[in-house]
């Protein structure tokens, strides 16, 4: 059997969650079966191989392992939420005009 290379993500426990919460509202809300079905496979990898460590300034991170098909469906889902989102995600708080 071949052994698929692993990418280890490691970022601050508040992005893990923020990452979650975009998973999940993928999973909710995007229109195609296909990004929903992604997005839910990605979930289940994300709460099944993270684990906790302390980065050496003191941070509460996380180290989340995918493999590179994983970690590309997860940069095709963040790109599709950034584009869903984005007139919320970068309006500026101009009352227009």
């Amino acid at each position: 059997m071949i052994k698929k290379p692993l990418i280890r993500l490691e970022i601050e426990r508040s992005w893990t969650k923020f990452l979650k919460d975009t998973l999940v509202t993928n999973t909710n809300c995007q229109p195609f079966d296909k990004e929903k079905n992604m997005a839910n496979n990605l979930l289940r990898t994300v709460r099944q191989h993270t684990t906790d460590f302390t980065d050496d300034e003191g941070a509460a991170c996380n180290r989340i392992t995918l493999t590179a098909k994983e970690a590309s469906d997860l940069i095709w889902l963040l790109m599709t939420y950034i584009f869903i989102n984005s007139d919320s995600l970068f309006r500026t708080g101009d009352s227009g005009g």
